[in-house]
């Protein structure tokens, strides 16, 4: 084996692990950011019909999971939303023809907002007032 082979047998490993480093560093710079909320957590809703026909009063549980508002398996809805740091708060709520949307704001352990949305065929709108579990 020559000088240069020995070389290139020898730089190659250690090219290698230089280029697997910088590879995860990079990687993990650019994945997704996944940060604790100061907002995550299990909140129930009491949801308030102000206008239109859409019943009584009732609360609902909505889980947080780094600012994300997420489904639980047992929902009858699903939603999608999202928390921002400042404690802005949006989020969509659907089920077949069903569907309403609200917006507010988060506290430490309190929050409110409003909806509107289409149920059972009747546009409805109303405040919503949230309480950390």
């Amino acid at each position: 084996m020559g000088r240069e082979s020995l070389m290139t047998q020898a730089v190659k490993p250690a090219c290698s692990v230089v280029l697997s480093l910088v590879t995860a560093a990079v990687l993990g710079a650019r994945g997704p950011a996944v940060a604790h909320s100061s907002f995550d957590g299990t909140w129930n809703v009491l949801f308030v019909t102000e206008a239109g026909q859409c019943g009584p009063p009732f609360r609902y549980d909505i889980s947080i999971v780094n600012g994300v508002v997420v489904t639980s398996a047992e929902a009858a809805h699903d939603m999608s939303g999202h928390v921002d740091l400042d404690g802005n708060v949006r989020i969509s709520v659907y089920r077949a023809a069903e569907r309403a949307v609200g917006s507010g704001r988060l506290q430490n352990k309190s929050g409110a907002g409003i909806w509107k949305g289409v149920l059972s065929a009747h546009r409805c709108s109303g405040s919503w007032q949230a309480e950390r579990h």
